[in-house]
């Protein structure tokens, strides 16, 4: 695939959808002397026009019942699961940050000991920080997450 394909594979794909009032004159005749001259996306085209109409010919039917039911279900256990989360990790940074109190504060304890407990949590926090934020970053690039599991 070269450049000029893919310039154009996204005008491909709205051609294909039907949104060719969106195109002047020109751009339809580069289009379609493209899609002339280029095997691979004519192929392409041909395939998605192809998947267009099978999915016209059997998307008549609306979907049944169960599958809104299970839809709302998913919905509901991905709210329950953050919510679980958050339960999960509140208590636990109110429990670290009652340990490092205890800690300095209420204990006799060697100070190279409470340096090194100390210098521990601080490690396993930095950790998790950059394990939360890559994948913040992966899915903000994320090229396939429109796509439902």
């Amino acid at each position: 695939m070269d450049n000029r394909c893919k310039v154009l594979k996204l005008q491909i794909q709205a051609l294909a959808d039907g949104e060719i009032e969106t195109f002047d004159d020109e751009n339809l005749s580069n289009i379609f002397n493209h899609l002339s001259n280029c095997r691979e996306c004519r192929s392409q085209y041909t395939a998605t026009m192809r998947l267009k109409d099978t999915i016209k010919v059997k998307g008549d039917n609306p979907p049944p019942k169960e599958w809104f039911e299970q839809l709302e279900k998913k919905r509901s256990n991905k709210i329950m699961r953050r919510m679980g989360y958050f339960l999960v990790i509140i208590p636990y940074i109110l429990l670290i940050g009652f340990g490092l109190n205890e800690l300095f504060f209420n204990s006799g304890d060697n100070i190279i000991v409470k340096v090194s407990i100390t210098t521990i949590i601080f490690g396993f926090l930095i950790l998790f920080g950059i394990t939360i934020t890559g994948r913040i970053k992966e899915l903000k690039t994320d090229k396939y997450k429109e796509i439902m599991k």
